[in-house]
């Protein structure tokens, strides 16, 4: 393994240089895309070294979601560097013949964007560590948890309909939970703002705790790991909550399918029904909740 400091920026082209010369490397792995990638794609391709770029999500998705945000709050600075970031990509992709991604469901948008004839390979992006062995048993206050990036307006809305459903289920029946929001980003103040305009029960407390140093210890006093979202790939936070043994109880899409298997690994839930019906089967069912996690 060699290590090329690509700071500071102005000494960077002469070690490149340097390492693409003397080292002539038989293959080189991009590990996401940005100016710097940019840069040595195109030396990459001078020196005829075969290449390959590995992608954890729809980079494109992801700034036109961050871009419309820092629009939306006035931030125009931050959103005009969204939209070269997101020209950067798009040049990055049509200069590169293959790609490897960590869940099927990127693959078809990806092609369009690659240069012709390409390939794409998926290999799926695993968490390392060994697992947790954990009590399933629960206490009177069930505690729930999600873990989010709340950059993207579509993640803190996933929060407020997590909470929208709670407060319909504990007010009929006689559960009281304690439901902990991990994460931060521009949009937790949507949750935030959500929060201030709604009436709890008393049967259920909402902790929004942003971002943490301790995160392992909320996995392993949870009960139950919650999720909805449409935005992501293959988010870690789920990968994370397996590994630390946790029940998972997430929305039904193709990205969540390629990761866990209905009423094996995880309960996919498809609409609000669903969610109450799986959740109420999770509280009241040791065995699937040890089977699941």
């Amino acid at each position: 393994v060699i290590i090329v400091s690509t700071k500071p920026l102005a000494s960077f082209f002469l070690r490149l240089g340097r390492f693409l010369i003397n080292t002539k490397p038989q293959i080189i792995i991009f590990m996401g895309i940005g100016p710097v990638e940019l840069i040595t794609l195109f030396a990459v391709k001078c020196n005829r070294i075969p290449h390959v770029v590995r992608l954890g999500g729809d980079r494109s998705k992801d700034l036109n979601a961050v871009g419309e945000t820092m629009w939306t709050k006035g931030l125009y600075t931050s959103w005009a560097r969204c939209k070269l970031e997101q020209i950067i990509t798009r040049i990055f992709l049509m200069n590169i013949r293959s790609a490897i991604v960590v869940n099927e469901s990127l693959v078809s948008n990806l092609t369009r964007k690659l240069k012709h004839p390409h390939k794409v390979h998926v290999i799926p992006q695993f968490c390392e560590g060994e697992g947790i062995d954990r009590n399933y048993s629960m206490s009177s206050i069930t505690q729930l948890l999600t873990v989010s990036n709340f950059r993207y307006r579509n993640k803190a809305a996933g929060a407020i309909w997590l909470i929208q459903q709670l407060i319909l289920i504990v007010k009929s029946s006689d559960l009281t939970i304690n439901f902990k929001i991990i994460g931060g980003g521009l949009h937790l103040d949507d949750i935030y703002s959500f929060l201030e305009i709604t009436e709890l029960p008393a049967s259920l407390t909402i902790e929004v705790l942003g971002f943490v140093s301790d995160l392992e210890k909320h996995y392993q006093n949870a009960d139950a790991f919650l999720y909805h979202s449409t935005h992501d790939a293959t988010p870690n936070v789920i990968l994370e909550s397996k590994k630390n043994g946790l029940p998972l109880l997430i929305n039904d899409c193709e990205q969540f399918r390629n990761l866990s298997t209905h009423t094996v690994s995880a309960l996919l839930y498809r609409d609000e029904n669903q969610f109450r019906n799986y959740l109420f089967q999770l509280l009241e069912n040791e065995t699937l909740r040890e089977r699941l996690g």
